[in-house]
């Protein structure tokens, strides 16, 4: 048992460690050589949320860092945050807050 709680240990290491580099369950699964919905179940054991959720919040997280350090232009966060170009990225803002980058940007100027 204790090799298996290493190895799930070392599963989420490598998502914390590289969850902006535009890592997927699919790609997680294939480098651990584990089934996708063996891997979602590790990951929601070891840290109570699924892999999407773990992802979404940690990119959150970043994104109102960046916003509080006063980031404005979306294509740099957005390469900041694992996901792959501007289009992308001004569509997963309104999926995450339900408001626009714009409006969101906002609530973060400071001037």
């Amino acid at each position: 048992m204790g090799k298996q709680k290493d190895d799930h240990k070392n599963i989420v290491h490598y998502i914390e460690a590289n969850w902006n580099r535009g890592i997927t369950l699919k790609s997680v699964s294939t480098k651990f050589r584990r089934d996708p919905s063996d891997m979602e179940r590790i990951v929601r054991e070891e840290t109570g949320m699924t892999f999407h959720e773990n992802i979404e919040l940690r990119r959150k997280a970043r994104l109102e860092e960046l916003l509080r350090r006063g980031e404005r232009v979306g294509i740099g966060i957005a390469k900041e945050l694992g996901i792959p170009g501007a289009r992308a990225f001004y569509q997963w803002v309104p999926r995450a807050y339900g408001i626009a980058f714009t409006q969101l940007r906002k609530q973060y100027d400071t001037s």
